[in-house]
């Protein structure tokens, strides 16, 4: 519901703030053991049965954790604003301390007095990049007399929750960042006009590209899981004591001239460029083997000959 306030949009319906509020992917979001930390903490350290983290939209507020809240709230885990007192928290941007709710005319008609039975209640907002999201505060059912230290135990906390949240952000931006990178590197992979596999260990393909699939004659899938003399049965002794000098060494050879047959031209030998190196693990040990491949045989046979062109050429000239 819209609720308007001295002829303007209430500050609960505000859309800066409802956006605010989207943005931190909590609403609705299952109970997690980061949050609950903070209200059985706040609980143990006020004495108090009941504490809330309540993120407040327009319409209801949203518990992200309560500890001590009785039933049907518990399971519901959300109250239309009727029943809430940390709207007061969003909507005045401030503190909210209440002895006891009975005799305070600010909340004494508030249903959560009525039907949550909360009599003392005090409460501090969640406010982040300047949005109030909703309010961390502590309940009681019986009235008492919130200290300075009391509601300077809540700030604390409440600072302290925030910067999960914001640990949250950034962890989830950083993830969404990092997907995006490794969307482009894979259509990289993909795309590259030149060969590009990947072998761990013992020499199983684990990632190849379609141009080198296509160069040995054979569909992706043939390759995937099988080491590489299965793929390729013709493969010179000499390359595979190459590809074991690199995973055992951890060195890294450019532009290796190599020539063989594949499965596409059974018995033709072809020409290669190729350049391997390690792929390492964080630690910097070595996992896995990469290798650039780049067909030459046209332009080898090119060179071959202009070289003997070259040659009858100054043959006959002598």
């Amino acid at each position: 519901m819209l609720v308007r306030r001295m002829g303007s949009l209430s500050p609960l319906a505000d859309p800066a703030r409802l956006a605010a509020l989207r943005a931190t992917r909590l609403l609705d979001t299952a109970p997690e053991e980061c949050f609950d930390r903070f209200t059985r903490l706040a609980a143990k350290l006020l004495h108090v049965p009941t504490a809330c983290i309540s993120l407040v939209d327009d319409r209801r507020q949203f518990f992200k954790s309560a500890f001590g809240l009785g039933e049907p709230f518990a399971t519901a885990r959300e109250t239309p604003l009727s029943q809430s007192l940390c709207q007061m928290v969003v909507a005045e941007r401030a503190e909210l301390v209440v002895g006891d709710a009975r005799l305070d005319a600010r909340v004494a008609d508030s249903d959560a007095v009525r039907d949550l039975g909360v009599i003392a209640y005090a409460g501090v907002p969640l406010e982040r990049d300047g949005q109030v999201l909703g309010a961390f505060c502590a309940l009681d059912t019986r009235a008492r007399r919130w200290s300075e230290e009391d509601v300077a135990t809540l700030r604390e906390v409440a600072s302290a929750i925030l910067v999960e949240v914001d640990l949250r952000a950034t962890n989830r931006a950083l993830v969404e960042r990092l997907e995006t990178a490794l969307a482009e590197l894979d259509a990289l992979f993909e795309h590259l006009p030149v060969g590009l596999v990947l072998f761990d260990a013992e020499l199983r393909y684990r990632r190849i590209n379609r141009h080198l699939a296509e160069i040995n004659g054979l569909p992706i899938e043939a390759h995937l899981g099988r080491r590489v003399p299965e793929v390729l049965p013709d493969l010179p002794p000499e390359l595979e004591a190459t590809f074991r000098r690199v995973l055992d060494r951890g060195e890294a050879l450019l532009d290796q001239q190599v020539q063989g047959a594949t499965p596409a031209r059974p018995g033709e030998l072809r020409d290669w460029s190729a350049s391997y190196f390690p792929v390492r693990r964080p630690d910097g040990s070595v996992f896995g083997l990469g290798n650039l491949v780049l067909e030459v045989t046209e332009q080898r046979r090119t060179e071959r000959e202009r070289r003997q062109a070259d040659a009858l050429l100054r043959a006959i000239l002598d």
